[in-house]
């Protein structure tokens, strides 16, 4: 079996050389850009993050310096836990007998129009 040579002259290999390192250069800078590109765009993306956040906690602190002051307790207090000042007399609205009636009689109709027991239906058809 005869083997086949092939010289090449120092100039090419040189040349093979230089190009070859010149495209491994070209890639690597292009990874390096689209690497930096990535990294700019998630910057971006924090800061913006990063606001809103700020936001929300300047926020909460407004709500917290609202919580802490006097009025907004005394509010609360009246409003939703139904306390009085000393010295205040408290009031309480009773429905008239025809409201109570009226009310009772919806309740009823609730009940009669709700969705059937399944297990009222079991002891109805087996009498267990």
């Amino acid at each position: 079996m005869q083997r086949l040579a092939i010289t090449i002259p120092a100039n090419g290999m040189l040349l093979l050389a230089s190009v070859s390192l010149c495209v491994y250069f070209l890639f690597s800078v292009g990874n390096r850009t689209v690497q930096l590109y990535q990294l700019k765009q998630e910057e971006a993306q924090l800061q913006a993050e990063l606001r809103t956040l700020d936001q929300q906690r300047q926020s909460l602190l407004e709500e917290r310096d609202q919580l802490l002051t006097g009025t907004y307790v005394e509010k609360i207090a009246r409003e939703e836990l139904n306390l009085i000042k000393h010295g205040e007399t408290a009031v309480v609205v009773l429905p008239t007998k025809d409201a109570v009636v009226r009310m009772q009689e919806e309740l009823r109709v609730e009940q009669h129009t709700a969705a059937p027991n399944p297990i009222r239906w079991w002891e109805w058809l087996f009498g267990s």
